[in-house]
């Protein structure tokens, strides 16, 4: 039989009101994780004006999701920096 065990990163009600700070590549903003598969980025998070690009020149999966993103909530970013939360 083997034994399961449960995902290392699994979402707990404490994380709610726990900020994360993120400072990478000219990015930085500080998120909550709301739900399990919702975080909420708070108003004035710097957003990097250049997008990374893989070795071989395509556009890796986190430079598609932040495009994705970017695109989702227009209204909320002005000059590389949110607005709105």
């Amino acid at each position: 039989p083997v034994k399961k065990t449960k995902a290392r990163h699994q979402w707990k009600k404490e994380l709610q009101d726990r900020p994360f700070y993120i400072d990478y590549q000219g990015s930085q903003a500080t998120v909550y994780w709301q739900k399990r598969n919702e975080m909420r980025i708070e108003k004035g998070a710097k957003l990097a004006e250049e997008i990374p690009y893989n070795k071989d020149g395509s556009l890796g999966f986190s430079a598609r999701l932040g495009e994705k993103i970017r695109q989702d909530h227009q209204a909320a970013i002005k000059d590389h920096c949110t607005i709105e939360e």
